[in-house]
């Protein structure tokens, strides 16, 4: 598990997470971490997996691929 604290408060414009959040020990003290050591105003940016029912841009683009490819083999998952 990650755990990263950091150690500069309202120092960050930014910060940022690409598919990490799921692997913090714990997400609440990371946010909190990453709440202090922004600037007043600061934003976070999160990238995190979702159900395709919770993206339904993802499911438009997904249909309109499936009618371009051809159809999964058993084992496929689409």
């Amino acid at each position: 598990m990650l755990n990263i604290i950091l150690s500069k408060e309202n120092y960050y414009d930014a910060a940022f997470s690409r598919f990490g959040v799921m692997f913090f020990a714990s997400a609440v003290q990371a946010m909190r971490n990453t709440h202090r050591a922004l600037k007043p105003g600061g934003k976070l940016y999160l990238i995190v997996w979702r159900s395709i029912q919770d993206n339904p841009c993802w499911n438009d683009a997904k249909q309109i691929a499936l009618k371009h490819l051809p159809p999964p083999d058993d084992n496929g998952i689409t």
